[in-house]
């Protein structure tokens, strides 16, 4: 539901991406068949939607995610750090300034979804760093999956489905490797 993911909810929240965004359940799976809207009446041809990306503003984009930590070729934006945390906040602003419903989950992943929609294409990564971590390790998927979004809410969207954006929590290891996705998954319970 719009409770914020947490450790005891991670099973629930991968459901959202098996079952249909917002309202499906495992009775009634939406996702598995096409919104009657996605379908051209009477054509059996889906509905196609042509989106062009901003080649400028994603490069601004994975700059700006940079500065969160840059050292001289690469960044130090381990996770739970200062750093990392700053860097989770701004990109949730983007997201939601990009038309999503975002959040940071239980365990710090970001999480932004597409409001309205009964399926939905989830796309990210991460953007915790190693100590001295590449730059675009990680952070390429996110911002890809930012200007993606935008692109295609700018776009004006096919009805019914959706872009998510992710951001996961400590896939790195710093802590416990791949805590973000494992959560998420179910993995751990509270």
């Amino acid at each position: 539901g719009d409770q914020p993911r947490h450790l005891g909810s991670a099973n629930r929240a991968s459901e959202k991406w098996v079952n249909g965004v917002l309202g499906g359940t495992a009775s009634h799976p939406r996702c598995l068949t096409d919104p009657p809207s996605v379908r051209e009446q009477g054509t059996g041809y889906r509905q196609e939607l042509m989106i062009e990306i901003d080649p400028e503003r994603l490069l601004k984009d994975l700059s700006t995610l940079r500065s969160f930590g840059a050292v001289g070729n690469g960044v130090v934006r381990t996770a739970f750090s200062d750093i990392d945390m700053a860097s989770r906040r701004w990109l949730a602003e983007q997201l939601a300034n990009a038309d999503l419903k975002a959040s940071v989950d239980g365990v710090g992943n970001v999480i932004a979804t597409t409001e309205e929609c009964s399926r939905s294409l989830l796309i990210g990564s991460h953007s915790d760093t190693q100590p001295t971590g590449g730059w675009l390790d990680g952070a390429l998927g996110v911002i890809y999956g930012l200007e993606i979004a935008r692109s295609y809410s700018e776009a004006g969207r096919l009805p019914g489905i959706g872009i998510d954006v992710v951001s996961w929590m400590d896939e790195e290891g710093t802590y416990f490797s791949s805590l973000g996705s494992r959560s998420f998954c179910g993995e751990f319970t509270d």
